[in-house]
């Protein structure tokens, strides 16, 4: 997941028992208030890669509106609140989850053009923009429904109307 090399800074904490209990605490702290405010949990390099942590780590005082934009700005944290945004409604959201889907699809090399329809479809879901909110139908018990579909004979039908419904 990490897109830099933090081994300097490892090193650094490594060698010295202050600077890793020190980061240690920071790194609890943090994946604590993650998972509290946000419901993510957050790994130790997600935390390593936060500027503002390793700063504090180092001994500078901790800024926690710097750490909690940057947190923020993590995957995770983004994806997330990206999620929730969805679910409720926003077309602004909705319109950058699916950019974040589509981003870098022209840049795949075809023989890899399969691979890359699943993992954006497998994202989309995850944001919750593959599928349209179920329709609401009042008329029918989730057993009716269930019953209707073991009829259907046609699995992609099935699989489709009982997401259309709610049910998957």
């Amino acid at each position: 997941m990490m897109s830099q090399n933090f081994e300097t800074f490892t090193n650094i904490v490594n060698s010295s028992p202050v600077l890793t209990d020190r980061f240690s605490a920071l790194v609890q702290d943090t994946i604590s208030a993650a998972r509290e405010r946000h419901g993510v949990d957050l790994t130790i390099e997600d935390c390593t890669s936060i500027a503002e942590l390793r700063n504090a780590t180092l001994g500078a005082e901790l800024d926690r509106d710097e750490l909690d934009r940057q947190l923020q700005e993590l995957p995770k944290l983004s994806d997330s609140k990206l999620k929730v945004d969805v679910a409720a409604g926003d077309q602004e959201a909705m319109a950058v989850a699916l950019q974040k889907v589509n981003a870098g699809k022209e840049a795949v090399h075809h023989e890899r053009s399969s691979e890359d329809r699943a993992r954006r479809i497998s994202l989309a879901r995850e944001l919750g923009i593959a599928t349209p909110p179920p329709v609401q139908d009042d008329l029918r018990s989730r057993a009716e429904k269930i019953e209707l579909l073991q009829e259907v004979k046609n699995p992609a039908k099935r699989v489709a109307l009982a997401r259309k419904w709610g049910l998957l």
